[in-house]
């Protein structure tokens, strides 16, 4: 399909259209056009709607200012043959600009079997890259590849380590490893800390722990991987409570 629109009409081009092969759009899975295909069964008006919309026809010319349901095809109006010459010349030169692969097919558009021609080329070559599946990304592998040491205790109000003995087998390069601190019984984030890790190590990190966290407890949560959801490996400790000063 291809087209034209100015302020007041709309050209259409619909080279698939041959009377018998039906536009594919999802909303013929919508309700409304459940209904309408069901109301079109004792209705005529309808009908004839429903045909057009799952038909079209190649050339398609509206007047949108009085028209903008597009109820009332004019392609063949001969009041309208001047201008709608001109959406055509309009549409040809955007196409030979855009160097459109339509562009041979809307030369010869009166010719029926030109564009059954070009249409059902295009359908095969759709049909093949469908059977040339592109192969799906192979997951992650999950695997233990860190041991977390928790600090202890954990006080209000003071700075603590968290460490990360990391062991990355050597087939795995660089991988992100997030480190989250959180409070209160749902979590809510405090911060994050990032960074890179490879082979073996250690990775200490240091966190400000909140003077009063909510519900008085925090956790962290630790994955490893390119993104969370292909991480390698992810633990989320338990809730700690966390002591005050005063206590």
């Amino acid at each position: 399909m291809r087209a034209v629109q100015t302020k007041k009409y709309l050209y259409l081009a619909n080279a698939w259209s041959n009377g018998t092969r039906v536009f594919a759009t999802a909303t013929t899975g919508t309700q409304t056009y459940k209904r309408m295909a069901a109301l079109a069964e004792n209705n005529e008006v309808l009908a004839g709607r429903l045909a057009m919309y799952k038909h079209r026809v190649p050339e398609e010319f509206y007047d949108i200012e009085k028209d903008p349901d597009c109820l009332t095809n004019l392609i063949d109006s001969p009041h309208h043959q001047k201008v709608i010459q001109e959406q055509r010349t309009r549409l040809l030169d955007w196409m030979e600009q855009t160097n459109d692969h339509m562009l041979e097919c809307f030369r010869n558009f009166n010719d029926a079997q030109a564009r059954e021609a070009y249409v059902v080329d295009k359908e095969q070559e759709a049909s093949l890259r469908q059977k040339i599946k592109t192969p799906k990304p192979t997951p992650p592998v999950k695997q233990k590849v860190f041991k977390v040491t928790l600090p202890k205790p954990v006080t209000a109000a003071t700075k603590i380590r968290y460490v990360v003995d990391y062991d990355l087998p050597k087939m795995i390069e660089s991988q992100r490893i997030v480190i989250t601190l959180k409070q209160g019984k749902n979590g809510e984030r405090v911060d994050r800390k990032e960074a890179k890790i490879r082979g073996k190590g250690q990775l200490v990190v240091e966190f400000d722990i909140p003077s009063n966290p909510k519900d008085g407890m925090v956790s962290f949560a630790t994955w490893v991987g390119a993104e969370f959801d292909k991480n390698i490996q992810y633990y989320h400790t338990d809730a700690i409570p966390v002591k005050f000063l005063e206590d």
